[in-house]
This record gives C-alpha cells, structure tokens and sequence, in this order.
C-alpha cells in the first residue's frame, strides 16, 4: 500500500531525531542488532511505529518481536522523558513540530 507506505517514512522522517534518542539511550545495543539486524535505520522505523505509531496494526509477529525489548525500550523512553520534562513521547513530539512550525 503506497499510501500507508509514504505515510510511515513521512512521520519516521518528521520523529527522527527523538526515536533515534530513545535508540541512543539504549545501552545494550543488541537491540539494534536482534531488532533490526544491525540496520540502525530499520530500528528508528520499527521503534517509530512502536512508540508514536500504529502498534504494527495487525502484524502481530512485529510487535511481539518489538515487545522482547519492552524492559529496555521503557527504560530508554523514561529517561528521555525526565530529559525533556514530559509525560509522553507524544508531548515532546507535538513540541518539537511545534518549534518547526513557528
């Protein structure tokens, strides 16, 4: 699906930065690896669509694959979090479109 597609790597491309901080608060980088095969921008894609997303809609194999990190994604998501002063990812993404927009 054409649409769906481009639809996903506009909003990767306009969350980038702050899914690549959460990527970088992960200290075991096996994520990345076990993840995404060691392919950092397939792992900003799937993080993306696991915590600013659609949850994988009905894929269900992607998202239990992206839930055996769940301990570690949390922990990466929470100290972003504290970083920025917010509640939800979702708070520091409307900032940051906010800034881009003004």
């Amino acid at each position: 699906n054409v649409r769906r597609l481009f639809a996903l790597v506009s909003e990767c491309s306009k969350h980038r930065e702050l899914v690549e901080e959460v990527l970088t608060q992960i200290a075991d980088h096996s994520v990345v690896t076990g993840l995404a095969g060691g392919s950092s921008e397939l792992a900003v894609v799937l993080l993306y669509e696991y915590l600013l997303g659609h949850k994988f809609g009905r894929d269900v194999g992607l998202r239990k694959m992206v839930q055996g990190y769940k301990d570690e994604i949390a922990g990466a998501v929470g100290k972003v979090l504290l970083k920025h002063q917010a509640k939800t990812l979702q708070d520091i993404a409307r900032k940051v479109t906010e800034k881009t927009l003004i």
